[in-house]
């Protein structure tokens, strides 16, 4: 019964008490008796595998009200240059995010932190954020806001473990108000060409365009070395099998 989607170990447990070990004891079980003894979440996914429309899907989900990207380094990070790459990535996904559901940021959020598991080690923590004049979604606009940010909550001597950015009051691009003094100077060029850059990385993959401040070597990044390959998406990755 656990293998139903929905259906935790804890409650497989339970059930397994009542006699409902299969999903099919539990498409027939009372809907009732489920929902005294369990949730009303239940007794909708047993009415569900009888075929009852009780859980609604959503086709296209509401746009979130702010887009986080952060990670763990791989190693202990002191120097500001590799910090500064590191943010410039999180500051480049999250535009890439905020584009692909039609939103502009109101502001951006950034902050980073040290080991707080490492007892021995100095630490530290801080964040910053500031609003934009007029909402952005150009990739560039947002990486200088963060690295703005991050220059001024850095300390030297400190080990950093970690650092995000989040994107703040995000809105409809196509209903953004504009400011008679600070509107940018070619509002359709910078949206051509983020278009441009976005498609070129979705047809050939992650970072084939990106700027500068990302760096190239990234020798921060988060270890993979126990990722599962990644069947669906990578075409170096697709297993092999081999005729006897």
């Amino acid at each position: 019964v656990e293998e139903v989607w929905g259906v935790s170990d804890g409650w497989g447990t339970r059930l397994r008490r009542l006699g409902i070990r299969t999903a099919g004891q539990l498409r027939d079980a009372d809907p009732g008796m489920l929902r005294r003894r369990f949730s009303i979440v239940l007794e909708k996914l047993a009415r569900e595998l009888r075929g009852e429309v009780c859980i609604e899907l959503e086709d296209a989900p509401p746009p979130k009200k702010n887009i986080s990207v952060s990670r763990s380094f791989g190693r202990r990070v002191e120097y500001l240059g590799d910090l500064e790459e590191a943010v410039a990535c999180y500051a480049a996904r999250a535009a890439e995010k905020l584009r692909a559901q039609g939103s502009a940021a109101g502001g951006v959020y950034v902050y980073l932190r040290t080991d707080g598991f490492n007892a021995g080690a100095a630490q530290y923590a801080n964040a910053w954020s500031a609003e934009f004049p007029v909402p952005a979604a150009h990739t560039g606009a947002i990486i200088g806001a963060a690295l703005s940010g991050l220059r001024r909550i850095y300390r030297r001597g400190y080990l950093y473990k970690k650092a995000g950015v989040i994107l703040l009051d995000l809105q409809d691009s196509r209903a953004v108000q504009g400011d008679l003094f600070v509107s940018p100077a070619h509002p359709e060029r910078d949206r051509a060409l983020m278009e441009a850059v976005d498609r070129l990385n979705c047809e050939l993959g992650r970072d084939t365009v990106a700027f500068a401040a990302q760096g190239i070597a990234r020798t921060w990044s988060m270890r993979a070395d126990m990722r599962s390959p990644r069947y669906t998406t990578r075409w170096d990755e697709l297993p092999r099998a081999a005729a006897g």
